[in-house]
């Protein structure tokens, strides 16, 4: 039985999880899909990539203002998304999340799908693998909805 399960690999998640281990507790973490949060897989990194292509094909339109000559180039599409996933790709690898979570003593269970209360003290995950701790900390992240 854990003392902590933290649920959600995100910044907060991991932050947690790492400082519930320097206070000495026996910690797991748990997380549905990839480690890093929104940000790190689905927000600001790829977004970043994308807008510094719109960017430099927005500067194309000033060319012949400074005398720069040519066709206007085409987006290919294709190569734009292989450059964000290669972006992803490599924060991945230069946090290495996993083995320093692992490192620090906690136990990680990545790419599980949802995990789900099975009572106050245990959690089930998708492969069927039970959990048990005598607290949870949540740190799913939020999701925006429109106030009436």
């Amino acid at each position: 039985m854990f003392d902590f399960i933290v649920i959600g690999g995100g910044p907060a998640g991991v932050i947690a999880a790492l400082r519930a281990r320097e206070l000495g507790a026996n910690v797991a973490l748990v997380e549905r899909s990839q480690m890093g949060g929104t940000c790190t897989n689905d927000g600001c990194a790829p977004t970043r990539v994308l807008a510094r292509a719109a960017r430099l094909v927005r500067d194309v339109k000033q060319f012949s203002d400074f005398g720069i000559i040519g066709d206007r180039p085409e987006i290919n599409w294709t190569a734009m998304l292989a450059r964000t996933h290669q972006t992803i790709t490599r924060l991945h690898e230069k946090k290495q999340l996993i083995s320093r979570l692992e490192q620090a003593g906690v136990r990680v269970y990545a790419g599980t799908g949802e995990a789900r209360f099975i009572d106050p003290h245990t959690i089930g995950l998708n492969d069927g693998i039970t959990l048990n701790a005598e607290k949870f900390i949540l740190c799913v992240g939020g999701h925006g909805r429109r106030l009436e």
